[in-house]
Protein backbone atom coordinates (compact mmCIF):
# COMPACT_ATOMS: atom_id res chain seq x y z
CA UNK A 1 0.00 0.00 0.00
CA UNK A 2 2.61 2.24 1.27
CA UNK A 3 4.55 1.91 -2.62
CA UNK A 4 1.09 2.38 -4.29
CA UNK A 5 0.86 6.05 -2.08
CA UNK A 6 4.74 6.80 -3.53
CA UNK A 7 3.57 5.98 -7.33
CA UNK A 8 0.57 8.49 -7.08
CA UNK A 9 2.22 11.68 -5.77
CA UNK A 10 5.19 10.84 -7.97
CA UNK A 11 2.73 10.72 -10.88
CA UNK A 12 0.88 13.99 -9.48
CA UNK A 13 4.03 15.80 -8.77
CA UNK A 14 5.29 15.08 -12.63
CA UNK A 15 1.68 15.70 -13.82
CA UNK A 16 1.95 19.10 -11.96
CA UNK A 17 5.46 20.01 -13.22
CA UNK A 18 4.32 19.03 -16.64
CA UNK A 19 1.91 21.69 -16.87
CA UNK A 20 3.10 24.02 -15.39
CA UNK A 21 4.38 27.40 -17.20
CA UNK A 22 3.92 25.91 -20.61
CA UNK A 23 5.80 28.31 -23.23
CA UNK A 24 3.62 30.72 -25.78
CA UNK A 25 4.28 32.07 -28.98
CA UNK A 26 5.32 35.87 -28.32
CA UNK A 27 7.90 38.21 -28.26
CA UNK A 28 9.12 38.40 -24.47
CA UNK A 29 9.04 41.45 -22.60
CA UNK A 30 5.94 42.97 -24.18
CA UNK A 31 2.14 42.57 -22.60
CA UNK A 32 -0.53 40.96 -24.71
CA UNK A 33 -3.90 40.99 -25.03
CA UNK A 34 -5.78 37.99 -24.82
CA UNK A 35 -6.70 38.18 -28.40
CA UNK A 36 -3.68 39.39 -29.77
CA UNK A 37 -2.22 36.15 -28.53
CA UNK A 38 -5.23 34.08 -29.58
CA UNK A 39 -4.40 35.94 -33.46
CA UNK A 40 -0.63 34.57 -33.22
CA UNK A 41 -1.59 31.30 -32.36
CA UNK A 42 -0.19 28.36 -29.70
CA UNK A 43 -1.20 30.06 -26.89
CA UNK A 44 -3.55 28.84 -25.41
CA UNK A 45 -1.66 26.43 -22.79
CA UNK A 46 0.32 29.26 -21.55
CA UNK A 47 -3.21 31.16 -21.56
CA UNK A 48 -4.74 28.41 -19.10
CA UNK A 49 -1.42 27.77 -17.06
CA UNK A 50 -1.04 31.24 -16.70
CA UNK A 51 -4.69 31.94 -15.51
CA UNK A 52 -4.46 29.23 -13.22
CA UNK A 53 -1.45 30.61 -11.20
CA UNK A 54 -3.45 33.68 -10.94
CA UNK A 55 -6.36 32.10 -8.96
CA UNK A 56 -8.57 31.97 -12.21
CA UNK A 57 -8.75 28.37 -12.84
CA UNK A 58 -12.93 28.81 -13.60
CA UNK A 59 -11.93 31.16 -16.48
CA UNK A 60 -8.84 29.16 -17.62
CA UNK A 61 -11.08 26.54 -19.29
CA UNK A 62 -13.03 28.84 -20.60
CA UNK A 63 -11.48 30.75 -23.55
CA UNK A 64 -14.68 32.82 -24.60
CA UNK A 65 -14.21 34.62 -21.43
CA UNK A 66 -10.67 35.61 -22.10
CA UNK A 67 -11.37 38.55 -24.06
CA UNK A 68 -11.01 41.17 -21.29
CA UNK A 69 -7.47 39.90 -20.19
CA UNK A 70 -3.73 41.03 -20.27
CA UNK A 71 -0.33 38.97 -19.97
CA UNK A 72 3.25 39.57 -20.02
CA UNK A 73 5.11 37.65 -21.98
CA UNK A 74 8.06 36.46 -19.81
CA UNK A 75 11.71 35.61 -20.73
CA UNK A 76 11.11 32.06 -21.26
CA UNK A 77 7.81 32.83 -23.36
CA UNK A 78 5.34 31.99 -20.23
CA UNK A 79 2.60 34.18 -19.63
CA UNK A 80 1.69 35.94 -16.57
CA UNK A 81 -1.40 37.62 -15.88
CA UNK A 82 -1.05 41.54 -15.77
CA UNK A 83 -5.02 42.46 -15.06
CA UNK A 84 -8.61 41.48 -16.43
CA UNK A 85 -9.55 44.79 -18.13
CA UNK A 86 -12.64 46.66 -16.80
CA UNK A 87 -13.89 47.36 -20.59
CA UNK A 88 -11.55 46.04 -23.14
CA UNK A 89 -7.95 45.73 -23.76
CA UNK A 90 -6.33 47.50 -26.71
CA UNK A 91 -3.46 46.79 -28.86
CA UNK A 92 -0.93 48.95 -29.45
CA UNK A 93 0.65 47.22 -32.91
CA UNK A 94 3.55 46.08 -33.06
CA UNK A 95 6.54 46.07 -30.59
CA UNK A 96 4.47 48.15 -27.81
CA UNK A 97 2.96 46.53 -24.93
CA UNK A 98 -0.82 46.52 -25.32
CA UNK A 99 -2.93 48.20 -22.68
CA UNK A 100 -6.33 48.08 -20.77
CA UNK A 101 -8.87 50.78 -21.59
CA UNK A 102 -9.21 52.66 -18.63
CA UNK A 103 -12.60 53.99 -19.19
CA UNK A 104 -15.01 53.42 -16.04
CA UNK A 105 -15.96 50.35 -16.16
CA UNK A 106 -19.28 49.59 -18.19
CA UNK A 107 -23.03 49.32 -16.00
CA UNK A 108 -23.28 45.43 -17.41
Amino acid sequence: MRSSAAILATAMTLTVAVHAGRPGNCPHGLNYCASALNYVGGNDDAIEDALREAGHPDIAVLPGLWYFWLFHCNPDESLRVIERCNNNCIGQGVGKSDICDTSPPLPF
